[in-house]
C-alpha cells in the first residue's frame, strides 16, 4: 500500500488546521461506492482528489488538471487537454483515469451508480444507459490520447463546466482502484491527486490530512495538513474552540444551535441549504396530496426559525434556498390553519378515515444533530394542537446511518433537505425528477414535472429557461410530496489568523491556499 513519503505533521504542529466534522465519510471517491451521504463525503474530497476543473472564488470553474478546454460551436462536444502531473504515488495521471470514474458512475450495475443522475444526463446516450438502453461503450466519453479527453453530449448544456467542477466528476487511480474496487478509498493511504492525502483514518474518531508533494501546484498549498476531529456533539465543538484546540467551528462541517453560541459563531454567509420534511409517498397515509397539504399548511415556519434557528433562517414554501429562489412571493400562506383543516377533512374522506381512527404517523430524524430534534419536536406539537394528528419520533444515530435509512424507505415522513450539486436552481429540482434516484427522498415523480425539466434543459436563453422552472415549482409545491422548513444561512466561527480559504455557497470550505497569518 501506498505510503507518504515525508515525515507526518503532528497534532501540535501550528501549521495544521484543525477543524470538527459531525459524521465519517462513508468514502473519499464517488466513483468507488454510493453508500452513505454524498453530501458529506463532497465537504472532503476537494482536499484530497482535483478534477480538470476547480470551483474557485464564487463557485466559478477554474482550470485545474485541464489546463485548456476546447468547446465546439455548437457546444455539444468539449475537449479537456490534461496537464502533465502525476498521482501521490508519482504515476502520472492519464485521461483514462476520468473515463474510469465517470463511467462506473453512470454503468447501471456498478455499486457506485450517481445519486443525481441529472448530473450526467447532457453526456451522450448517459439517460440511454443508465435506464438499460444501451451498453456504457456508447456513452459519449472516450479517450483520444493520454493526456486528452472527449465528452459529446445530448444538448448544449448551460452548467456543463459546473457539472465538471462537482467533487462526481474527479478521477479514480485506475492502476490502484481495480484492486479493490469499492472499497479502496475508505482507509488512509490511498493513492490521490488532490492538495492533500489521507495519512491517518481512525474511523469515527479522527482523519489526518497532510500536503502531497506530488501535487501540480504544491507551490500554493500553505498548510502542512488538516487535522479532522469527527465530534458528533455540537457542545464539545464549542468547547474545544473556545479553549483554542479548534481553528473552525460551525458550517458547512456540524450544525450548531445559535441560541447556545452567540457571540461565538460570528461568521454569517448564504447558503444553498434548504431543509424539508420527506413524505414516503409510497407509504399510507403520505401517499394522500390532501393530507400532506394540510401537514405542510399547519406548520408555524416562522416560530421554528425563531425558536430554533434564533432567525439564523429564512421560512421557506419552497424546496429552493433563498440564495437561489427564482420569485420574491410565497407558494403558499405560512401556518394556514383553516386550510389546514379544510384539507385534512378533505383527506380523511378520500382514505375512508376519520379524525380518531387515522394511524399515528412516525417522523425520523437525525438523533445527533440537536436542531433536527428541536425542529421535529415543534412541527410535533404544531400537528398535534391545529390537526389533531399523533405524531411518533424516532431517531437515528449518525449522518451515514440516516442516509442510508432513507434510502431503503424505512420511514413515513423524515427530516432532511436538499444541497444542490450545483449552484443552480434545476439541480435543486433534479432531486424530485425519478422516484428511484437514490437522492430523492420522497419516492415521488411527475411526468408534468419531469417534462418542464427536461424543456428547462433544452431552452435557449435564460427567460425560457426560468418559465420552465417557476411552473415546475409550481408543480412540485402543488403537490407537496415534501414539506418545506427553511433555508438557512451558515453560521461559524474560525481562528482570526486563518486566511485564504475560500467558503462556497454548497457547503464547502476549500482550505487548498489557506494559512495561518503571522
Amino acid at each position: 500500500m501506498f505510503k507518504a513519503d515525508f515525515k507526518l505533521g503532528t497534532k501540535q504542529s501550528p501549521n495544521f488546521l484543525k477543524i470538527a466534522v459531525r459524521s465519517d465519510i462513508s468514502t473519499m471517491n464517488l466513483s468507488a461506492n454510493n453508500k452513505g451521504s454524498y453530501s458529506n463525503s463532497s465537504v472532503v474530497i476537494p482536499w484530497v482528489f482535483e478534477g480538470l476543473l476547480r470551483r474557485g472564488e464564487g463557485d466559478v470553474p477554474r482550470p485545474a488538471i485541464a489546463h485548456k478546454v476546447d468547446v465546439s460551436p455548437d457546444q455539444m462536444r468539449y475537449i479537456f487537454h490534461l496537464r502533465d502531473c502525476t498521482w501521490s504515488d508519482g504515476v502520472p495521471i492519464t485521461a483514462q483515469d476520468f473515463e474510469y470514474a465517470w463511467k462506473r458512475q453512470i454503468d447501471p450495475h456498478s455499486p457506485a451508480l450517481i445519486p443525481v443522475p441529472e448530473l450526467v444526463t447532457s453526456i451522450k446516450n448517459a439517460k440511454k444507459c443508465l435506464t438499460g438502453g444501451c451498453g456504457i461503450e456508447e456513452v459519449g466519453i472516450s479517450v483520444i490520447d493520454d493526456k486528452t479527453l472527449s465528452v459529446e453530449l445530448e444538448y448544449p448544456a448551460q452548467c456543463f463546466l459546473d457539472i465538471v467542477a462537482s467533487p462526481f466528476f474527479v478521477p479514480a487511480p485506475r492502476h490502484f482502484a481495480e484492486k479493490d474496487p469499492t472499497a479502496w478509498a475508505t482507509r488512509e493511504n490511498f493513492v490521490c491527486n488532490g492538495p492533500f492525502l489521507v495519512s491517518k483514518w481512525k474511523k469515527n474518531s479522527e482523519l489526518v490530512f497532510v500536503k502531497n508533494h506530488h501535487y501540480w501546484d504544491k507551490e500554493h498549498v500553505y498548510l502542512d495538513g488538516i487535522q479532522a476531529y469527527i465530534l458528533p456533539h455540537y457542545q464539545t465543538v464549542l468547547h474545544m474552540f473556545e479553549k483554542g484546540e479548534l481553528d473552525w467551528a460551525g458550517s458547512p462541517f456540524i450544525t450548531i444551535p445559535s441560541d447556545c453560541s452567540e457571540p461565538i459563531l460570528n461568521g454569517v454567509m448564504a447558503d444553498a441549504m434548504t431543509f424539508f420534511f420527506a413524505c414516503n409517498n409510497d407509504k399510507y397515509p403520505l401517499n394522500n396530496r390532501e393530507l400532506r397539504k394540510a401537514l405542510s399548511y399547519a406548520m408555524d415556519r416562522a416560530a421554528i426559525v425563531e425558536n430554533v434557528f434564533c432567525n439564523y433562517a429564512h421560512p421557506s414554501t419552497s424546496v429552493l434556498p433563498i440564495s437561489l429562489r427564482l420569485r420574491n412571493t410565497p407558494l403558499f400562506k405560512d401556518n394556514n390553519i383553516p386550510e389546514a383543516k379544510n384539507l385534512l377533512n378533505k383527506a380523511l374522506e378520500s382514505l375512508g378515515e376519520s379524525s380518531e381512527t387515522l394511524p399515528a404517523i412516525e417522523l425520523l430524524y437525525q438523533s445527533d444533530a440537536e436542531f433536527c430534534k428541536q425542529t421535529c419536536l415543534a412541527v410535533q406539537d404544531h400537528w398535534k394542537k391545529n390537526l389533531g394528528i399523533n405524531i411518533i419520533l424516532r431517531g437515528v444515530l449518525g449522518r451515514n446511518e440516516f442516509v442510508d435509512t432513507l434510502k431503503r424507505g424505512e420511514y413515513q415522513i423524515s427530516m432532511t433537505g436538499v444541497l444542490p450539486t450545483i449552484f443552480d436552481a434545476r439541480f435543486v429540482f433534479s432531486s424530485f425528477h425519478t422516484k428511484t434516484d437514490l437522492c430523492n427522498t420522497s419516492n415521488w415523480e411527475d411526468t408534468t414535472f419531469q417534462n418542464l425539466i427536461e424543456r428547462s434543459n433544452h431552452s435557449i436563453g435564460d427567460i425560457e429557461r426560468t418559465k420552465h422552472l417557476l411552473e415546475a415549482e409550481d408543480v412540485l409545491m402543488d403537490q407537496m410530496p415534501v414539506l418545506p422548513i427553511c433555508s438557512p444561512k451558515k453560521l461559524y466561527a474560525k481562528n482570526p489568523k486563518v486566511k485564504g480559504e475560500l467558503v462556497s455557497y454548497l457547503r464547502f470550505v476549500d482550505f487548498k491556499s489557506a494559512y495561518f497569518e503571522k
